[in-house]
């Protein structure tokens, strides 16, 4: 069976217990692996692939996000493991990447310094025990 099948199948299974918002968070999140993986056999997806696919993805995605996309890739191959289609879940014990910044990217970011102007900050500070309004 391919990757594309399964996660295919998964996702109908997946809609009839889940909300509507969360399957439409993992259709969109599956894609990620589909389009790596889709015509592979589902056993051939090892841990080197797994791992590979998230690290092409934290180059592109927060890491929130790719916490999300793991979380599918997760619920993906455990139901494979459940079904005995695959002996060992690739999935498991996987860290996610942490993206590390580049000089060049340092030198871009915009430096946002953020203050309240001195009639902002008045209104904060309490004056013979009242607050300004």
């Amino acid at each position: 069976m391919t990757f594309e099948t399964f996660a295919d199948d998964w996702i109908k299974i997946y809609a009839k217990i889940a909300k509507v918002s969360s399957v439409r968070a993992r259709s969109k999140e599956m894609k990620y692996f589909i389009s790596a993986w889709g015509p592979y056999p589902l056993a051939k997806v090892t841990k080197q692939l797994y791992q590979k696919r998230l690290h092409e993805l934290s180059e592109k995605y927060s890491r929130n996000y790719l916490s999300g996309i793991h979380a599918c890739g997760r619920m993906i191959f455990n139901h494979a493991t459940e079904l005995g289609l695959i002996k060992l879940n690739p999935t498991e014990n996987v860290l996610l990447p942490k993206r590390q910044l580049k000089i060049e990217d340092l030198e871009h970011q915009k430096e946002e310094m953020k203050f309240l102007e001195k009639e902002e900050l008045a209104s904060f500070w309490p004056l013979n025990g009242q607050m300004l309004s």
